[in-house]
């Protein structure tokens, strides 16, 4: 009778566990599918978790000033924030101070995490390893913009903005004084145009460049003659060398000069606003080839400690959409011929402005791994014949 009773009692509790055990796995299942319901939140059902796996961080980017800056912030900076959930800081100024801030922080915690510069700028900083070379991974555009526009520093950006330096010029004016729209760089030097002539103090990225196609003017052709293009500068009967491009678009407006060295968004931009401006890239005397190409680059500084975040900010630098909208905003075409071709088809405008992808290889772009070592010998000449 009590061994009865035992088993009995024995079974009941084995059943109790038994069912004990099965509500704990469903609770705990429950509680699986509930953190896994937690997890696919999107409507895409992509992982909250993955979708912005940054979220919280910043990323410091240090760029050129003023319009551009505001047009990264819009198009690049949105496009970023709203894919990794970060937050960016920008630091606005030029390239070479920019430069000076990472030279003197050397050893220690770097003032930003990526930064854009002009390719004189950017070769000063790969001699002075401070640059990460690119991710191939990370950048897929860029073998293709490589084909268009080789790389001056192998192995860092290639490139994700491009402007021309050429000659802009006041179209009522030139059909006013008879003269044909310039299609060489000796243009600058028309009798006609005394006293409203600008161009780029040496300081300025356009500074060399410009030096070196007055070089052409004056010796036919031998572009590293720095001396004789400084002297030939000299001749001019300037009314302004100017430091500042929204100093040359001011003067442009004022009617105070006719025609002047400059970037070719700079340009486009008073054309926009209505003024009768007009821009050519010209052809370099005796030597063929029209000059200059520009190139812009944005690459990761060595030492932060958000390279991953980095990284992407990289991609979505380099996509052709970020070109497209920069160009639409600023002038500023894309070294992508994928991109530009977008833009003519989006906007024909810049057709009929912009040098197509089969232009590209007329026109020249300064090495600055050759130029950078005559840039203390031509500042020294700006200073001592141009007083700049």
């Amino acid at each position: 009778m009590f061994t009865k009773r035992l088993l009995r009692t024995l079974a009941l509790l084995t059943a109790v566990l038994l069912l004990a055990s099965a509500c704990a796995n469903a609770n705990q299942a429950d509680d699986t599918v509930s953190a896994e319901d937690d997890t696919v939140s999107t409507e895409e059902g992509t992982p909250v978790a993955d979708d912005r796996p940054f979220e919280g961080q910043t990323l410091r980017v240090a760029n050129f000033g003023g319009s551009w800056n505001d047009a990264v912030r819009d198009t690049t900076g949105v496009r970023f924030e709203e894919e990794t959930g970060a937050q960016v800081e920008y630091i606005e100024g030029n390239p070479p101070e920019h430069a000076a801030k990472l030279y003197a922080t050397v050893g220690q915690e770097v003032p930003f995490d990526v930064i854009y510069t002009d390719g004189k700028v950017q070769t000063d900083l790969v001699k002075e390893g401070v640059l990460l070379e690119i991710d191939p991974e990370a950048v897929p555009t860029a073998e293709e913009i490589a084909e268009s526009f080789p790389p001056i520093n192998p192995g860092f950006s290639p490139g994700n903005n491009l402007f021309f330096t050429g000659i802009a010029y006041n179209t009522e004016k030139f059909e006013e004084l008879g003269l044909d729209p310039p299609t060489s760089w000796d243009a600058l030097w028309q009798e006609e145009l005394a006293g409203r002539v600008a161009v780029p103090d040496i300081s300025t990225v356009m500074g060399m460049p410009v030096t070196m196609a007055a070089a052409a003017v004056a010796t036919g052709g031998d572009l590293m003659d720095v001396e004789a293009g400084v002297l030939k500068l000299a001749e001019l009967d300037l009314y302004s060398l100017y430091s500042a491009s929204g100093d040359m678009q001011n003067d442009f407006s004022t009617g105070d000069i006719w025609i002047a060295a400059g970037a070719d968004g700079r340009a486009w931009q008073l054309a926009d606003e209505g003024l009768p401006i007009d821009f050519v890239v010209p052809e370099l005397p005796g030597v063929g080839e029209r000059g200059w190409a520009e190139v812009g680059y944005t690459d990761i500084v060595k030492g932060t400690e958000v390279e991953e975040l980095a990284k992407v900010w990289m991609r979505i630098a380099h996509e052709p959409e970020s070109m497209v909208e920069i160009m639409k905003l600023t002038g500023f075409a894309p070294p992508l011929e994928e991109a530009l071709l977008q833009v003519f088809e989006e906007d024909p405008v810049w057709k009929e402005r912009h040098p197509s992808a089969s232009e590209w290889k007329e026109i020249m772009v300064a090495d600055w791994n050759e130029v950078s070592p005559l840039e203390a010998q031509t500042i020294d000449l700006f200073n001592r014949h141009l007083g700049g």
